[in-house]
């Protein structure tokens, strides 16, 4: 086996665990790094430099590729999945929803 490189470096556990399940899923050997002190003490990961989702070097390109279609053709997928097309919820839209919803919460 080769030596494993990191892939990511990722702040939320749950980005890093949807990206190493992914991979898993479609066949390459990622793994997470530093997992436990992740979940246990999650107020330090920005001191040990995020979570790491390790990968073998010698499947690395294919990694990023299979990533990089995943991105790509997420929305065409969940069309597929659901047979709902979706709205994209823009930047400036979200903030004025935030800041509708806090004062009518209030």
């Amino acid at each position: 086996m080769s030596p494993s490189v990191v892939l990511r470096n990722y702040s939320r556990v749950e980005e890093a665990l949807v990206v190493c399940s992914a991979l898993q899923d479609a066949g390459f050997d990622a793994a997470i790094d530093n997992l436990n002190h992740a979940i246990l003490e999650w107020h330090v990961v920005p001191l040990i430099g995020g979570i790491q989702v390790r990968h073998p070097a010698s499947q690395i390109d294919a990694a990023k590729v299979y990533l990089n279609e995943m991105v790509q053709t997420a929305e065409q997928r969940l069309i597929e999945a659901t047979g709902e097309t979706i709205e994209p919820i823009h930047p400036r839209y979200w903030h004025a929803r935030v800041i509708a919803l806090t004062f009518a919460t209030e």
